[in-house]
């Protein structure tokens, strides 16, 4: 009876040590106890199809012109279509691929691992798309050949006035002969896709167009200073 008993309550013992040791590990992360929701999903999906998607169901403007402006003017952004939300806050994995027609222009910064896409399409809405990346640096970003990721702060829809003017910005940059290509030792970078391939060159002197249009939607984060 007595052998019993202490069976009974070492068993109970054990029991509880058990559960106060789960307990423990799901407070502390345990990844084999974290339930699915808590684990981060990512979207993958080329960069051609997600901004095509971000254009094609942009929602309406706040405000209508009422007035016509000459060409070449920049259109307000209280004028311009609103991007879909849906995206943000997501952590996405974009590869580098799905588009022909039109440009990807970007800027990478080290300091806030900030990556601001543009990219335009024919025919359709350009996009501006931020995201935070956790790159270690920014040799660890031009190292990425094939994808981007990280978790997006926020989308726009962009004027196309203005990605042509930050295409003008980026060729003077390219033309001027004491342009060098970014390395591992550039705090922050421009480049382009250009046959599904990073083309990068340093940022330490801002190109004013593409900042321009960062300040207009509230991504400027005092490039080159």
């Amino acid at each position: 009876m007595v052998k019993k008993h202490i069976a009974l309550v070492s068993f109970f013992f054990c029991a509880i040590l058990l559960l106060v040791s789960c307990m423990l590990k799901r407070q502390q992360g345990d990844p084999d106890l974290s339930d699915d929701s808590e684990k981060t999903e990512v979207l993958t999906d080329s960069l051609g199809h997600m901004f095509r998607s971000i254009s094609e169901n942009a929602l309406p403007a706040l405000e209508t012109e009422t007035g016509t402006d000459s060409p070449g003017t920049i259109v307000d952004t209280k004028y311009l279509k609103r991007a879909p939300r849906d995206l943000v806050g997501k952590t996405v994995e974009i590869t580098l691929d799905g588009f022909s027609d039109g440009a990807v222009y970007y800027r990478y910064m080290q300091t806030d691992k900030t990556l601001v896409v543009i990219w335009e399409e024919l025919n359709l809405s350009p996009v501006m798309l931020v995201m935070k990346t956790g790159y270690s640096g920014m040799g660890e970003f031009l190292s990425q050949k094939t994808v981007w990721k990280g978790t997006v702060t926020d989308i726009a829809i962009c004027d196309g006035t203005e990605v042509i003017v930050i295409g003008g910005g980026f060729s003077l940059r390219v033309g001027d002969e004491e342009h060098k290509t970014a390395d591992s030792s550039s705090r922050i970078c421009y480049g382009w896709l250009e046959s599904e391939k990073m083309t990068v060159i340093d940022g330490e002197t801002p190109i004013s167009q593409f900042e321009n249009t960062c300040k207009r939607f509230g991504a400027a984060q005092n490039a080159g200073r």
